[in-house]
């Protein structure tokens, strides 16, 4: 702490001068009740012991308690503005608020002692002076403690909350990982097979596989992406795919330009298009199609990600967590990769998002709805125009 910050803290009761943004996301809650009891109880206690021992009887009596009563209500009212804006600044301009409000009080009940003709000796005696400054000064202190306790509970809620976006951020990191390194290895495995038997489907899987890296590296190293955006990674994939499945994989991508800027957790769409691909559409000999769209249905916006392939094991989709992934071992649809989305979503949307796993009900196939909240704050500036077919067209 500097020779600067001390002497804030020591005069204003505050060392810290938090920014709008630290204010805004660490000093937003209400001001819990138990504080003000605890001043309104403190004021009383403090001004009740004066008056015990105070002689002061009629007009003078009802003189000090207006006095006190005014200065008590001033300092909760500035013990409120700490409480929003615990800095410096603030701090400062409390104190002076104080002091002068104090000065005013002091005139004010001598000018009040003069207009009622009361002899200044009737009214307040030194005695009386030295138990009321004294008073008034327990009183102030206790504003000068609670300025210091709210700036300590702001620098505490400041560095909670940035561990806790640390922790996140590197448990998006690892969750991001683990989407990538299955779809990539297979991938990789047919391009070499394929050189090695100088099959002509090599040179386009190459360039599908090139532009699925181009289009997803960057993408992992954001918190969150445009579904525009993550739209075209999905194609990228698919004609990935396609190199390796030929006619057994038909795909149609239909997102409209409108909802082309809601966010997503970067490869929320990736994962559950490569669970179409890998559970459903793989292992049926012939093949199947995959559609991907998107609407709005009132406060919402729904993605829906349909497929022709085997369908859900019986029994639907295992529940499986990401510390658990053994668990989705035995059973079609689901895995890691599922429970991975799942998560990421509750971390980026918390309760607000909701992602279903259902029989397809145009048939054979399987259904994955994902459900959003439609607007801000769920919602970005528009995406730049992307570079690859229009979002919506049928292969």
């Amino acid at each position: 702490m500097s020779v600067w910050q001390f002497l804030a803290l020591f005069c204003f009761g505050t060392y810290r001068n938090f920014t709008p943004a630290e204010l805004t996301r660490a000093a937003n809650e209400p001001m819990p009740r138990v504080w003000l009891i605890y001043m309104v109880a403190y004021a009383t206690f403090v001004f009740g012991l004066d008056y015990v021992a105070s002689a002061l009887a009629g007009p003078a009596l009802f003189i000090r308690v207006a006095g006190d009563l005014l200065i008590a209500m001033m300092v909760i009212w500035v013990v409120y503005r700490v409480w929003r804006r615990p800095v410096v600044r603030t701090g400062a301009a409390n104190l002076a608020i104080v002091i002068l409000c104090i000065f005013g009080v002091t005139f004010g009940m001598f000018a009040l002692m003069g207009f009622l003709g009361l002899p200044p000796a009737k009214v307040l005696t030194e005695t009386e002076m030295s138990r009321m400054l004294t008073s008034w000064t327990m009183v102030l202190s206790l504003m000068l403690i609670f300025s210091i306790s709210r700036t300590v509970m702001v620098e505490g809620r400041l560095r909670e909350l940035a561990e806790t976006d640390k922790r996140l951020e590197m448990q998006r990191q690892m969750l991001a990982a683990q989407i990538q390194p299955h779809f990539l290895f297979n991938s990789l495995a047919s391009l070499q097979q394929w050189v090695n038997t100088k099959d002509d489907r090599a040179a386009p899987l190459l360039e599908s596989l090139t532009a699925y890296l181009r289009a997803t590296l960057p993408m992992f190293q954001k918190s969150s992406i445009a579904m525009g955006e993550e739209a075209a990674a999905v194609r990228s994939y698919l004609e990935v795919m396609r190199a390796r499945l030929g006619d057994r994989l038909q795909f149609e991508l239909s997102v409209p330009q409108a909802l082309e800027s809601v966010l997503l957790p970067p490869g929320i769409l990736l994962t559950l298009t490569e669970n179409a691909v890998e559970h459903g559409i793989t292992p049926a000999l012939r093949g199947g199609y995959i559609s991907l769209s998107a609407h709005v249905a009132g406060d919402r916006v729904l993605i829906e990600l349909a497929d022709t392939g085997v369908g859900l094991p019986p029994g639907g989709v295992p529940s499986i967590t990401p510390e658990a992934p053994s668990a989705g071992k035995q059973g079609g649809k689901g895995g890691v990769g599922l429970a991975n989305s799942r998560l990421r979503l509750a971390q980026a949307y918390g309760d607000a998002a909701q992602l279903e796993i259902l029989d397809n009900p145009a048939g054979q196939g399987c259904l994955a709805r994902l459900s959003l909240p439609a607007g801000p704050p769920f919602s970005a500036p528009a995406a730049p125009a992307l570079n690859a077919p229009a979002p919506a067209d049928s292969t």
